[in-house]
């Protein structure tokens, strides 16, 4: 499967990016990540960044290609959730800090995905745009 991986981020007018995105691959598979933490919340950064890094955690521990994809999407998710709020908790203030999140599973010439929130992922095939999220 033909992949090209480009990552654009822009700042504007905010005092910090609370962008970010990672794509993981192994042989049998990959796994694309973003996230976007809330401003409108305490460490968006923290909860974006906890997201990514727990995801690519569970990815680089799983056997692939995944069985079950749509399983290891949620249960990751449900995973990181929980490291989120742990992070958060450990935070002195304790916060409780938000981001959206989109993953994508690319394995076998098919992708699955999940989302949190108004993140977008999308497809594109033979030159036109798809909305997925």
């Amino acid at each position: 499967m033909h992949r090209e991986i480009i990552h654009v981020s822009r700042q504007g007018d905010r005092a910090a990016n609370q962008d970010r995105c990672l794509a993981v691959e192994r042989a049998g598979g990959a796994l694309l990540l973003l996230a976007d933490g809330m401003g409108g919340h305490p460490r968006g950064e923290l909860a974006a960044q906890v997201f990514i890094d727990s995801m690519a955690r569970q990815f680089k521990g799983a056997a692939v290609p995944l069985a079950k994809p749509g399983e290891f999407l949620r249960y990751s998710i449900e995973q990181s959730h929980h490291d989120i709020v742990t992070a958060g908790r450990q935070q002195n203030p304790p916060v409780e800090p938000r981001t959206t999140a989109v993953a994508c599973l690319l394995q076998d010439r098919q992708a699955c995905w999940a989302h949190v929130g108004d993140s977008r992922l999308y497809l594109i095939r033979d030159g036109t745009v798809v909305t997925r999220t």
